[in-house]
């Protein structure tokens, strides 16, 4: 999700939100393959929980910080 983010990063919302969706079902896969509990959302645990608990960043963030360091 992060290959060539530099170059490639969506500028209209829907598509940020596309990603977004796909990262957030990964990171509940990981979390059940690490803690064994599927996080269902939003009954349980919140994205950004969930997010913090596997070490991950919002895509946004994660893409800001590397145009920051990139520039």
């Amino acid at each position: 999700l992060e290959s060539n983010s530099v170059i490639w990063a969506p500028h209209e919302v829907k598509y940020s939100l596309m990603l977004e969706r796909v990262q957030n079902k990964f990171v509940r896969y990981l979390y059940m393959r690490l803690y064994g509990v599927y996080p269902y959302y939003p009954l349980m645990y919140p994205t950004l929980f969930v997010l913090g608990m596997v070490g991950y960043n919002e895509l946004k963030v994660r893409r800001e910080l590397t145009l920051i360091l990139y520039m």
